[in-house]
């Protein structure tokens, strides 16, 4: 259900002057996207965009691609802990963090646009998520498709996905030729292991803290400092406890009758358990191996497996994403043939909005106003 023109100042009237380029006004158009820009100048964030001088630290990049018949423009500022991003959906301009900001101030959960699609916006220190919300027939905004923008970790270079909502992987968006962003995929496709192991050992570290706790990866690394700790301190403990055996012993005396009492009534629930325990599970037999596994052979071998596991997906991801780079490159469906895509925009989207209009089903006529 597309909105009638907005008001002034508002996010709808800001579509409204002049904001709804088509796709031949923006595609094949450079980084710096300065035809990009609505007919209003477009203040803020497109200001001034590519003329930051690409670093280490940061850089302005312009990504686009199609899928599943639409046509997806990302202008994105990489920074160090910080991305920004203006979209371009089908030619139509969108800004993000000004629709989440006026979303906000009106406590709405969507701001439908002149285009009649509603964007939300997830930040993260790396990676931003933009879930792309559309009208089904019924007049709901349901979720379709989320652009994933990711920075690398010093914010000089990253990439841009388009993900469904029913799939893990999604289709990239091609970097502009020559950008920081684009020799980046270059060389991870040119060095596909190099970048595996970092992923690896990244990957690997968020697994392995939470599974073995930081002191165990730690601990050999503390053991030193821990021991010149004691031996600093050893004088200081014996004196406190010599200091305080006395009144340690009197508090012992004192309360020797209460843990007796306590002692004599939990012995006959701690019988009962032991008891109940050996009637529901002292029928299961001992199985021995007869080989005793010494422990430090479970300590390394989890790290181990880990860090071979990610270490191979990495590699197969590398080298698909590779390949969707080259098909989006080409101008096909990284995820696909033009005949699905078609398939997929003219029945399986429909599908999905008829589906949304046979839950709402109970209201009158809407089976009707659908089919119409």
């Amino acid at each position: 259900m597309i909105p009638a023109p907005g008001r002034p100042g508002t996010m709808e009237g800001m579509q409204d002057e002049g904001t709804q380029e088509r796709e031949q006004d923006v595609r094949g158009t450079r980084p710096e996207g300065t035809d990009l820009e609505g007919s209003d100048g477009a203040t803020g964030i497109d200001e001034g965009f590519g003329a930051h001088r690409a670093t280490r630290f940061g850089a302005d990049v312009h990504y686009e691609g199609r899928r599943d018949g639409h046509d997806y423009i990302a202008q994105v500022r990489h920074r160090f802990l910080d991305t920004e991003a203006i979209v371009f959906l089908d030619g139509v301009r969108h800004d993000p963090e000004s629709e989440k900001a006026l979303a906000k101030a009106d406590r709405a959960e969507d701001v439908t646009t002149a285009d009649g699609l509603a964007l939300k916006l997830e930040e993260g220190f790396f990676r931003s998520t933009i879930t792309v919300r559309r009208p089904t027939t019924s007049g709901k905004m349901k979720d379709r498709e989320k652009l994933v923008v990711r920075t690398t970790t010093l914010g000089g270079a990253g990439e841009v996905d388009v993900v469904r909502a029913d799939e893990l992987v999604g289709a990239p968006l091609v970097p502009a030729e020559g950008s920081p962003s684009a020799a980046r995929e270059a060389r991870k496709a040119d060095h596909p292991v190099r970048f595996g192991l970092i992923a690896a050992a990244a990957q690997a570290a968020r697994f392995l803290v939470p599974l073995l706790g930081l002191g165990a990866l730690l601990s050999g690394l503390l053991d030193p400092v821990k021991r010149w700790i004691g031996r600093l301190i050893e004088p200081v403990v014996t004196w406190i406890d010599e200091a305080t055996r006395g009144i340690r012993t009197w508090i012992g005396e004192v309360t020797r009758p209460v843990r007796e009492l306590v002692d004599a009534i939990l012995e006959p629930i701690r019988r009962f358990l032991g008891w109940l325990w050996n009637l529901l599970f002292g029928w299961i037999p001992e199985i021995h191996l007869g080989i005793d596994v010494p422990d430090w052979i479970v300590d390394y071998l989890v790290p181990v497996l880990v860090v071979v596991v990610v270490f191979v997906v990495t590699i197969g991801t590398i080298r698909d994403r590779r390949n969707r780079l080259e098909k989006a490159r080409r101008g096909e469906d990284p995820t696909g043939s033009e005949s699905e895509d078609a398939a997929d925009d003219g029945d399986g989207g429909h599908d999905d909005d008829e589906d949304d209009a046979d839950r709402d089903g109970g209201r009158e006529g809407l089976d009707d106003e659908t089919r119409r």
